[in-house]
């Protein structure tokens, strides 16, 4: 069943008073930003965050990129499955990686983008293209 506007526009105000900036439906988002005003996030369209300081930085595949006044840690815990942290700076889009270099320790995004992954997130990377192979078999 689809929300309306207003039960999303209700769960924003609640998700702000916690401290939040970003309101997960499943594959879309509505995401705070200055003056109060809301956008519409579609995950899918989502390639990677970025963390800037205490900011987050979501960049799409048209190469728009939206600022959210979130640290990285706060998005994170409000996107749905298919988003893995590699980096303590990058969580990707596990729909768009093209390949992974083990060798460069990079993560190749569908955009010819390239991403370093952190050796403690090493593990879970393989685990995904592990499962994906299996899964393919």
């Amino acid at each position: 069943m689809k929300e309306t506007i207003r039960e999303v526009a209700q769960e924003a105000v609640m998700q702000e008073r916690l401290g939040f900036n970003l309101l997960n439906t499943k594959s879309m988002a509505l995401l705070k930003l200055e003056d109060k005003k809301y956008v519409q996030i579609d995950f899918k369209r989502l390639l990677y965050i970025e963390a800037f300081d205490k900011l987050s930085l979501l960049n799409f595949e048209d190469g728009t990129c939206i600022t959210c006044r979130s640290p990285l840690y706060k998005v994170q815990n409000m996107l749905p499955s298919g988003f893995e942290r590699v980096h303590r700076a990058y969580i990707v889009n596990i729909n768009h990686i093209n390949y992974v270099d083990v060798n460069s320790k990079s993560v190749c995004l569908k955009n010819d983008f390239s991403l370093s992954f952190g050796l403690s997130y090493k593990e879970s990377i393989q685990k995904y293209f592990v499962n994906l192979h299996e899964n393919l078999i």
